[in-house]
């Protein structure tokens, strides 16, 4: 059976799910927030292998920014302005906080700034954070003071932790 992946419209969190007969008149529940959404009302998203880039806009008409992370479907939101984003730990000054066992992941890993443009969108840019451990962009390795501009359906790779960026 076909795999599939929507985003619940209520939490974003993206949703996994096997294709079958008569799915487009189901109810779908988000684990994450509770909300029963039908099918039809949840957006379906790519989620492209790693090394591989969806061809989708580079900046957001709505105003959200966020990471997927590729193992759990969980969904982190990236607020404009600067977002310091490492590990979860006690200790961590990460803005966005990553729920992981990744321990290669370093506790401010990376940073994005989200920007919002003159025309009311919004971009994001990623750099390293200057830290031993590297960040890749699409396979990319991101080296010393190094920003990018990110495209939606990009790859990100801290450490062991693959993510995908969502401008929508």
């Amino acid at each position: 059976m076909e795999t599939i992946h929507i985003k619940c419209p209520n939490c974003g969190k993206v949703l996994r799910l096997q294709r079958a007969p008569g799915i487009e008149n189901m109810t779908v529940p988000c684990p994450a927030c509770g909300v029963r959404t039908p099918f039809l009302q949840c957006k379906q998203v790519a989620l492209p292998q790693s090394g591989n880039k969806t061809e989708l806009p580079s900046y957001s008409k709505t105003g959200r920014v966020s990471l997927i992370d590729r193992t759990t479907g969980r969904t982190y939101e990236l607020p404009e302005g600067r977002n310091n984003v490492g590990r979860a730990h006690a200790t961590s000054n990460a803005d966005v906080q990553i729920f992981t066992t990744d321990q290669g992941m370093s506790r401010v890993h990376s940073t994005m700034q989200v920007i919002k443009t003159a025309s009311g969108t919004m971009r994001c840019v990623i750099s390293n954070a200057n830290n031993k451990n590297a960040t890749l962009v699409n396979g990319e390795k991101l080296e010393g003071e190094d920003e990018l501009y990110l495209q939606n359906g990009d790859i990100i790779k801290m450490s062991h932790s693959e993510f995908i960026i969502d401008i929508s």
